[in-house]
């Protein structure tokens, strides 16, 4: 039964007043939900609790994809677990790394687009956890959930999310949803309060880069005044070395506007996106466009004074995308070889946290192959004893990053167990893909070899 309810934005007091027959519904299936769990807990049987719960609640006509959707979209979705009428539901069993990315990049996914109005996560309690013996370090629990998220309050985060830890019906009192009181409220911050709002995005160009990024830096300020005229911010660059800084600071407290500016411009110098979706002023349009030919002749010419016998253009287009994602901030640095190493404060600790949430989606869709369980169960132990580490050659010398390279090299190989496994699968072959870049990103930080690009997105 539900023991203990965390809840963001008012996401609980919502659902039960908007959603209070999906909400009764989940609550209902509890019990056997449990009871399934427990059951294959004691018989050694592979642990899909998100399985469990979508098998329960397709009974009750919760869908699991949307038609007309896409592949795509629907993969994304995929980690949200269930949905019905704006409401999703994911039962959750693995590192509490994943929560962070449930809550700020899945979630956020589902809500931004309409797909969710709220998200909710189910976790067991920490006496559930220590009676069937799955309480070792690192696995989720409500409690441990709590630790990690009530330090980082108040947030920022736009979007509402609820997480509901269970335990035995014998564990807890007589369950009332109207008279529950065991609700974690956590704070945000006042988006209310008028005061001017700083979006800072921070790169550092290797040599071949740096003509062209900080043209195509300096060409948002022109993009923001020509696509959005009556938007009120001030934009400028700085540049410390070879450091550049793009800063955009609005008027009014209002940073949507300016997300939505740098998320399309993301796109659009990434290549993932034409121009015209976004521009429709033929003169910037033009202006883009030139803006984005340039930078390719830059780089050639740049190419030719230092030597560089390679095609880079993508390259950069890859860091500007990172640098601009209204994800996070990003500060890139540069080691003395010219390749890219990543901060290791931010990239790797993200790299990391992406990975695991690679690794739970993968072992969800396999559930059927022991072994592969296995390889996943054993990587993602390997990547948790690393995952506070700061040093890179620590990172470098230690057994996990071995074991990852293995895997991902298995994956990519299409006649090995698990490579014709990930191929089966429908969106196999693109989560393989990025956790492979997961890797690289890693790799390239500590100096190890990475993996060929085709084999990551």
């Amino acid at each position: 039964m539900v023991n203990k309810v965390i809840s963001y934005k008012g996401a609980w007091d919502i659902v039960k007043e908007e959603n209070r027959l999906e909400l009764d519904e989940i609550i209902e299936i509890l019990p056997e939900f449990i009871e399934e769990f427990h059951k294959r807990i004691k018989e050694g049987k592979s642990i899909s609790q998100s399985e469990i719960m979508s098998e329960l609640l397709l009974q009750m006509d919760w869908i699991t994809n949307i038609r007309g959707l896409g592949v795509e979209h629907n993969m994304k979705l995929r980690g949200v677990g269930n949905l019905k009428n704006g409401i999703s539901i994911m039962a959750y069993h693995g590192s509490i790394n994943n929560i962070h990315s449930w809550i700020f990049n899945t979630s956020t996914f589902a809500v931004k687009y309409n797909y969710v109005k709220v998200p909710i996560m189910l976790l067991p309690s920490k006496n559930f956890a220590q009676s069937i013996n799955i309480n070792r370090l690192g696995v989720a629990t409500i409690e441990r959930c709590e630790e990690q998220l009530l330090p980082l309050t108040p947030f920022s985060h736009p979007y509402p999310f609820l997480i509901l830890g269970f335990t035995f019906p014998s564990y807890s009192d007589s369950f009332s949803l109207d008279d529950f009181r065991n609700v974690v409220e956590l704070k945000t911050t006042n988006l209310n309060e008028k005061s001017n709002e700083i979006i800072n995005k921070s790169i550092e160009f290797p040599e071949e880069y740096h003509e062209a990024g900080l043209g195509i830096l300096n060409f948002f300020g022109t993009y923001i005044r020509e696509q959005y005229p009556n938007e009120k911010a001030k934009v400028k660059i700085e540049q410390e070395g070879k450091l550049v800084r793009l800063i955009v600071e609005t008027k009014d407290g209002k940073s949507e506007i300016i997300e939505k500016a740098l998320e399309e411009y993301q796109l659009i110098v990434s290549r993932k996106a034409q121009p015209e979706e976004f521009i429709k002023n033929d003169i910037l349009l033009l202006k883009m466009e030139n803006q984005l030919q340039l930078a390719e002749v830059q780089i050639k010419n740049q190419d030719r004074i230092i030597g560089i016998q390679r095609k880079d253009n993508e390259t950069l287009t890859k860091l500007l995308s990172d640098a601009l994602s209204s994800n996070h901030n990003i500060s890139i640095v540069v080691n003395s070889s010219n390749s890219n190493s990543i901060d290791n404060n931010i990239t790797f600790t993200q790299s990391i946290s992406s990975a695991f949430g690679n690794i739970s989606e993968l072992k969800e869709l396999l559930t059927d192959d022991i072994e592969i369980q296995k390889k996943f169960q054993a990587l993602e132990t390997a990547l948790e004893k690393i995952e506070k580490e700061t040093n890179p050659e620590e990172v470098k010398k230690s057994p996990a990053m071995s074991k990852f390279k293995r895997i991902v090299e298995t994956m990519t190989d299409g006649n090995e167990q698990l490579g014709k496994a990930i191929k089966a699968l429908e969106g196999g072959i693109d989560i393989a893909r990025d956790l492979a870049g997961k890797y690289n990103n890693i790799a390239q930080w500590c100096g190890l070899p990475q993996v060929p690009t085709i084999f990551t997105k």
